[in-house]
Formats: C-alpha cells, structure tokens, sequence
C-alpha cells in the first residue's frame, strides 16, 4: 500500500515540474522548492522532522535580464560613481511581474543607461548567481538571461546617469557609464567584473569576432 501511495504521489510531482512557469511566477517557484524539500530532503516523512523543515525559509528566486551592448570591439559597462571601490557591471536587473526577459532587459536597459534600444537583441546565456549579504543587492538565486545587441556608433565615449528605482530600494544610484575594449591588451579581466557578470566575456568575444569578420 505504501510503495502504491509514493507512486502516486511521485507521478503528480512529476506532472507538477512538467507545466510551464512563468518567471515572474512566486508561487509556481514557491511550489517547486515545496516539492523538492517533502520529496527529496533527507529524512523523507519522518514527522519528527517535518516541523523543521516547514520553518526553513524558503531560497527567493529573482529573474533577471541584461544587456552586453557592444560597438564595434566595444563593450558598453558601468560602474557606481559613488562606491569608492566600484566594479563593472553591464545594464540590467529585475524582471517585473508578467514581463517576458526580453520586455524586462529593454525596460532596465532603459532605466540605467538613459538610452533607447531600437535593434535586435539576441539571447546568448543563461546564469544562475548565488548572492548572499552582498550590500544593496537582493539576497537569492539571481536566474541570470543575457542578451547581446549590436550599434553601428557610440552615443557618447562616457557619460553619468542616475537608477531611480534601485531592486533593493533606497536612493537613486549614480552611474558612470563608458566603453571598453574586450580585444585589448588593457582589457579588464573576468574578475574585476561584479558577481559573476564577466563570466560570459569568452562567449560574447566568439560572438563580436564573427560579427567583426563578417561572418555572422
């Protein structure tokens, strides 16, 4: 009787992660994680230690998008003016509930350039980022989608523009923005780039290469 019920129930947990959740979707992600700790932590229905388990809090997911925008061998990045140690971030945050990640990179792109994209943006990874107690930052699995968009000229070599409305609340952040060349011997590496945002720098210099040479 017991192996016929965990059957049933492991044929519905099954059906439960093959439905499409949206990524804006709390409670879809809230399910899941539910399942994961009734069905697969250690000490399966131990009803001594199922009081414990449902106190653990459960790990927020947020969904985020950004844009790797370059020019010619250029990348398009910025940095917190008023951090007295900055690192270089690239445009990007938040998805807002129901937006697509593509709706949700324009919009923050927006947002923290000052700039308005009119050309084709191309999804080339995804990144799951663990953040913890990092200052300003949401603590949670950051469930990265990079998009990667091409301009004929530079707006502008270097200019400031504020966030208004920072992810982790609190006063408008002023930004320093500018461009820096990937192809250089000068050009910053994977580690001087914010919380794991220069791990896709080998994918996106394949990409500009072909694009340069005319290949793509």
């Amino acid at each position: 009787m017991i192996r016929i019920l965990n059957s049933i129930i492991f044929y519905c947990f099954t059906i439960i992660f093959q439905f499409e959740i949206h990524p804006s979707n709390d409670l879809g992600n809230q399910i899941r994680q539910i399942c994961i700790l009734v069905f697969f932590c250690p000490g399966g229905t131990d009803t001594k230690q199922a009081p414990q388990r449902a106190a653990e809090p459960l790990m927020k997911i947020f969904h985020k998008a950004y844009v790797y925008l370059t020019c010619g061998p250029e990348l398009l990045v910025f940095e917190e003016a008023d951090n007295p140690r900055p690192d270089l971030q690239v445009p990007g945050g938040t998805l807002d509930p129901g937006e697509s990640y593509l709706q949700g990179a324009i919009r923050e792109f927006s947002e923290e350039t000052g700039l308005t994209l009119d050309i084709a943006l191309e999804s080339f990874a995804d990144q799951d980022h663990f953040i913890d107690n990092v200052p300003g930052i949401l603590d949670g699995l950051h469930r990265r989608r990079h998009f990667h968009g091409t301009i004929p000229e530079k707006p502008a070599d270097e200019w400031e523009h504020f966030e208004m409305t920072p992810s982790a609340g609190g006063a408008p952040i002023r930004f320093r923005l500018f461009w820096i060349d990937l192809f250089s011997e000068e050009a910053p590496p994977e580690t001087r780039f914010f919380e794991g945002f220069g791990a896709q720098l080998e994918a996106l210099r394949s990409r500009m290469e072909g694009q340069i040479n005319g290949s793509r």
